[in-house]
């Protein structure tokens, strides 16, 4: 199992909690994919993400 793998299973599972109404589990998926993703972003492109 690759990293990609990995990530993708626990976005998935953080949609399933949000699906499911659990907040814990929706949070911990959130966190995951906005680090993840945003910081993937970044390093693809080079460009810096302001907030």
């Amino acid at each position: 199992m690759g990293s990609s793998e990995i990530f993708t299973d626990l976005v998935a599972w953080g949609a399933e909690g949000f699906l499911n109404g659990n907040p814990v589990q929706s949070a911990v998926g959130a966190v995951l994919f906005l680090g993840l993703g945003l910081g993937l972003w970044d390093l693809v492109t080079g460009a810096p993400i302001v907030i």
